[in-house]
């Protein structure tokens, strides 16, 4: 989708002294609370990378206040928003790669203070919902499970 231009303006952020927010969000957005997000974004990358490999990149926004995801693949890894500020809750969502969701058959509502462990627990919960698919779509073709 292509924004226009008066959109755009709306969510473009601007430096005013230490805000940094957009128009648009009116949250008061600071500069330090973008570079916060920023620096805990690129520490959590530096965490899933060391215990599950490369590939996993940040995306900073707005949302009445600086956010941050990790992701990698069709994967994401969000903080909590009852934990933002301590960044100590996270949860993970899987999705069509470069989407900003998850499916919500297969996405894990649970909240974990180990952002691996909310990775793991979401694919092993799509690996459960895509078994119980292939066992339905055998069904239908008749197919046995055994």
């Amino acid at each position: 989708m292509i924004m226009t231009s008066e959109k755009q303006q709306r969510w473009s952020p601007g430096r005013r002294g230490a805000l940094y927010c957009s128009p648009g969000c009116g949250g008061k957005c600071t500069w330090a609370d973008y570079q916060l997000a920023r620096k805990r974004g690129h520490t959590l990358v530096k965490t899933l990378t060391a215990k599950l490999g490369d590939g996993w990149g940040i995306s900073v926004f707005e949302s009445m206040g600086w956010r941050y995801t990790v992701g990698r693949g069709g994967v994401s890894v969000h903080v909590s928003h009852s934990t933002i500020g301590t960044a100590t809750s996270y949860f993970a969502l899987l999705g069509e790669p470069g989407g900003s969701g998850g499916l919500s058959d297969w996405t894990d509502h649970s909240s974990y203070d180990d952002p691996v462990e909310a990775v793991q627990r979401t694919i092993e919960k799509a690996e459960k919902v895509m078994a119980k698919w292939q066992q339905w779509i055998n069904t239908a073709k008749g197919v046995s499970n055994g």
